[in-house]
């Protein structure tokens, strides 16, 4: 634990490396136990590490997690929930082709009460 507790941002853009490779194998799991490991720590996440891991379950098609890591997110002590950040990773599912991703994360972040002013949002 002592080891955790001084993750530098090297070693944070590593895991976030990780989820997204695993995410791209579909390997959920490996995901989900990356994910784990990041909450465990001591340190506060930024904003890249949510978009990464969100980004990584909605690629996987776990909108569920995604829900949950949205909420986390806004309630976390990282600095301030970053809905450029979220409009980006719109984008970026749009410009990728996944517009069924896409649609699903912008009807979440509508959940969430935020509203996004991407491509997707001016398509609708």
């Amino acid at each position: 634990m002592e080891a955790e507790a001084k993750i530098s941002q090297r070693e944070w853009i590593t895991y976030d490396f990780l989820v997204i490779l695993h995410a791209g194998l579909g390997n959920l799991e490996r995901v989900k136990d990356i994910w784990k490991s990041m909450q465990m720590t001591s340190q506060r996440m930024t904003g890249r590490n949510y978009v990464c891991v969100l980004s990584s379950f909605l690629m996987c098609g776990q909108l569920k997690d995604a829900v949950e890591v949205v909420d986390q997110w806004q309630r976390s002590n990282a600095p301030e929930f970053d809905i450029s950040a979220c409009n980006r990773l719109l984008d970026a599912f749009l410009g990728a082709g996944f517009t069924e991703t896409a649609g699903s994360f912008r009807e979440l972040m509508l959940q969430k009460s935020c509203i996004l002013t991407s491509r997707v949002s001016e398509s609708s």
